[in-house]
């Protein structure tokens, strides 16, 4: 009988044991498993704040590429006549130009294009195709236009000016080589006018803008300069500028960096988009919300 009770006592203990060991496991596994979550948290959290910034090196524009959704994101049946895609290759270099007659639309609206890419803003000049065709693939709206009405380009330059987060992703700029009077592109898209109309720029804008086939970039985004133009994130060195100035009209004369209001100027030599030059117009009014930036290439 003793041995019974014994043998009782001693199975009691086993069995307390036994449970005890199974609740540390259980514990054990739930602590596992709450720090796993934890973690994935974490990560899901970090995610999230450093995906906006990609592509754009840190510096994406006030309406930007994720927010705006993308190509993806423009309309099917968007505003203007749909143009053939002529694809997004680089050409060999910085002065590199297409054979003349090779874009399928005046002005192109995609296609080989430069390496580099112009700034935001307005110009006086024409803009070299091959440059303004690789804005158009980060989403840029380029506004063009040709007459010499000024009457009719002053109203023009003021809808440009109120077009949604102007003068981000938007170029304005004659354009000589065209039969229309006005015209708006966008990467594959092309819309002509004859007359200023604020509602179908705005609807225009709003399908394409920030919308183009690689990352949209902001206006101040780094990178190589159009025409070997200088950096603008390096710190200025006056006797390069004078140099410059001494140099200037040869192929790899920076151009300056417009202030405040100024207008912007194209690159290139005088003619027409494929080879145009501009100076700052001195009947542009200032303002300091259109001030141009240059822009970068790749």
């Amino acid at each position: 009988m003793a041995r019974q009770r014994s043998n009782r006592r001693v199975s009691e203990t086993e069995r307390r044991r036994a449970r005890q060991s199974r609740n540390k496991q259980k514990n054990r596994l739930l602590r596992i498993l709450a720090a796993v979550g934890m973690g994935v948290l974490a990560v899901l959290i970090i995610a999230g704040l450093a995906i906006p910034s990609f592509g754009t090196g840190g510096q994406a524009g006030p309406t930007d590429f994720l927010e705006r959704g993308g190509f993806l994101a423009r309309p099917a049946d968007g505003p203007g006549d749909l143009i053939a895609d002529q694809g997004r290759q680089h050409l060999a270099g910085l002065d590199a130009r297409n054979e003349p007659g090779y874009y399928n639309s005046s002005p192109p609206t995609s296609g080989a294009h430069s390496p580099t890419w112009e700034r935001c803003g307005i110009f006086t000049e024409p803009v070299i195709n091959e440059i303004q065709v690789h804005n158009l693939e980060h989403g840029f709206v380029n506004i063009q236009y040709n007459t010499d009405d000024a009457i009719l380009i002053g109203q023009l330059e003021a809808a440009a000016r109120q077009l949604p987060d102007w003068p981000n992703y938007y170029i304005f700029a004659p354009y000589p080589d065209m039969d229309e009077t006005i015209a708006l592109t966008a990467w594959n898209r092309i819309l002509y006018l004859d007359a200023v109309d604020e509602d179908a720029m705005n609807e225009f804008a709003d399908a394409y803008q920030a919308r183009g086939p690689e990352l949209a970039r902001g206006c101040d985004a780094p990178g190589l300069m159009a025409q070997g133009a200088p950096d603008p994130t390096a710190t200025p060195d006056p006797a390069a500028d004078d140099a410059a100035e001494g140099e200037a009209g040869s192929p790899g004369a920076p151009a300056p960096t417009p202030e405040p209001g100024e207008t912007a100027e194209a690159p290139g030599d005088a003619g027409s988009p494929g080879d145009g030059a501009s100076s700052p117009d001195p009947a542009t009014a200032p303002d300091p919300a259109a001030t141009s930036t240059p822009a970068g290439g790749g």
